[in-house]
């Protein structure tokens, strides 16, 4: 695999947190690694009440910072 192959083939990536659908497109990190970010503010019911939350996920591809350019 390569970080050009991965970003020009692989889907973006789609979580459900509490009902919350959070999606990521593929991309590189700082690290040089590849995967998914995913984020934003989530809706949470919290016993009888309703908080906002914020999310962050980071879903890395081990070993793919060694991967060709």
């Amino acid at each position: 695999m390569s970080i050009k192959k991965f970003l020009e083939t692989a889907s973006a990536l789609e979580i459900d947190v509490e009902g919350n659908t959070l999606r990521g497109e593929p991309r590189t990190f700082a690290s040089g690694s590849a995967g998914w970010y995913l984020g934003g503010k989530i809706l949470m019911k919290i016993g009888d009440h309703e908080i906002w939350a914020q999310l962050g996920c980071n879903v890395v591809i081990p070993g793919s910072n060694a991967w060709k350019k």
